[in-house]
């Protein structure tokens, strides 16, 4: 299984790299139609008992790592974040948002809720590239500018994903969620 991938958990990172030729060869075992690949994964989800609230097709330039930069934009300290744009959309594909509940019940009219952004892009050097932008990003900024809830992504070939848990209170559950994905995706 490929992942090159990075966890954020209140300050700690760690992250993992494969070679480039294991890279080429998992991206054409993992052809599957663009249409079908992410809405399976989230299907397979199901066997944590969540349930699929919303599901959007998104412009490129409306990811929600853009948007934020947009809104930090705004300020001086962040002008630059327009030099990420053509890393963050060039040869995108598609750019999907989810949003996801749980049936299960945290604690009194509490429930895990999730949000998993997915983009894929046409060859493997657009995501690469994209990737790289990403963690730009986040060593320069930190996460907690782009999102106060802890963000865990990761690379799958030419494929990111974003996983935007309601809060600190579901970090135990974005493993298991992020171990589906990843096994969804990679099929």
């Amino acid at each position: 299984m490929l992942l090159l991938g990075c966890e954020q958990q209140q300050g700690d990172a760690t992250a993992s790299a494969v070679p480039e030729e294991e890279l080429i060869a998992e991206e054409e075992e993992t052809a599957q139609p663009v249409s079908d690949a992410f809405e399976e994964a989230l299907q397979a989800l199901g066997v944590l008992d969540y349930e699929l609230k919303v599901l959007d097709t998104l412009a490129p330039s409306e990811n929600f790592l853009l948007k934020r930069l947009t809104y930090l934009g705004q300020f001086e300290k962040f002008k630059e974040q327009a030099d990420y744009q053509a890393a963050l959309t060039a040869g995108m594909l598609r750019c999907t948002s989810a949003r996801l509940k749980s049936t299960r019940e945290l604690g009194s009219r509490l429930f895990p809720r999730v949000a998993i952004e997915y983009w894929r892009f046409a060859d493997t050097l657009s995501a690469q590239a994209a990737f790289k932008a990403v963690e730009e990003i986040r060593d320069k900024y930190g996460w907690d500018q782009i999102s106060k809830s802890p963000i865990t992504y990761g690379r799958l070939g030419t494929q990111l994903y974003f996983i935007t848990p309601g809060g600190f209170y579901m970090l135990e559950e974005v493993p298991p969620i992020e171990k589906i994905l990843r096994a969804a995706l990679t099929e």
